[in-house]
């Protein structure tokens, strides 16, 4: 009997949460009806506008309020668009770390490795210059130097 009785319990439980579910589902599409219902009075057809938060003051998206003639039109595509030089893009600066023994000639000529570059000693100079170093000899280990490209380094 009490076998029964649980299986009873059980059930009705499931039954009640299917049609509280189902309660909640039919709330959810009485107020989508709803919304879509109310239409604006101009243009039948057309669902209202749904504003969600205050409003920005700013023109709905679609509303234009000058409109191009054909003239206008032609003239604008007939004027050719204005010059504009492409953004060159940042140079790449390369960080390495200074390792026990090795000195700033080293790392440079293993940077550094065009055909046609300037003499390893103008580019050592010229590192020690960018980094800021007083004695390109005295690195310590594990000092980050950075490493431009020799167009920067050289213009």
């Amino acid at each position: 009997m009490r076998v029964l009785f649980g299986w009873l319990l059980l059930f009705g439980l499931v039954a009640a949460m299917a049609w509280i579910t189902a309660e909640k589902r039919m709330g959810a599409r009485e107020r989508s009806a709803q919304v879509t219902a109310e239409r604006a009075p101009d243009a039948p057809g057309v669902p209202a506008r749904v504003l969600i938060g205050s409003p920005s003051g700013a023109e709905p998206l679609g509303a234009s309020r000058t409109r191009v003639g054909i003239a206008e039109h032609r003239n604008v595509a007939a004027t050719p668009p204005p010059e504009q030089t492409p953004l060159q893009p940042a140079p790449k600066i390369f960080k390495l770390q200074v390792r026990p023994g090795s000195a700033l000639s080293t790392m440079c000529q293993e940077f550094y490795k065009q055909e046609e570059r300037p003499p390893l000693t103008e580019i050592v100079k010229a590192i020690a210059r960018w980094n800021q170093l007083s004695n390109p000899d005295s690195l310590q280990v594990g000092q980050s130097l950075e490493f431009p490209p020799l167009e920067v380094l050289f213009p």
